[in-house]
């Protein structure tokens, strides 16, 4: 299901920044775009997961992102 807001991210954001928007709006996906709102690419939970190296972080992490429980209160 697609949502009507559309959050984005810029080219040069921090990828905790395009993470961080996907967990507080859970959203999957979060657009790159740039300046000028040309899309530059989408950064996806998937990218994220493919990132870490330890499986059970991902599936830890990706269930954290999907529910919102807390995700950014861990210290």
């Amino acid at each position: 299901i697609m949502t009507t807001t559309l959050y984005t991210a810029k080219p040069d954001d921090f990828a905790f920044q395009a993470i961080r928007t996907m967990g507080d709006k859970q959203v999957r996906r979060v657009p790159i775009v740039n300046e000028e709102g040309v899309l530059q690419g989408i950064v996806s939970m998937a990218d994220v997961a493919l990132e870490m190296e330890d499986e059970r972080e991902i599936a830890e992490t990706l269930e954290e992102i999907s529910s919102g429980a807390g995700f950014w209160k861990k210290n």
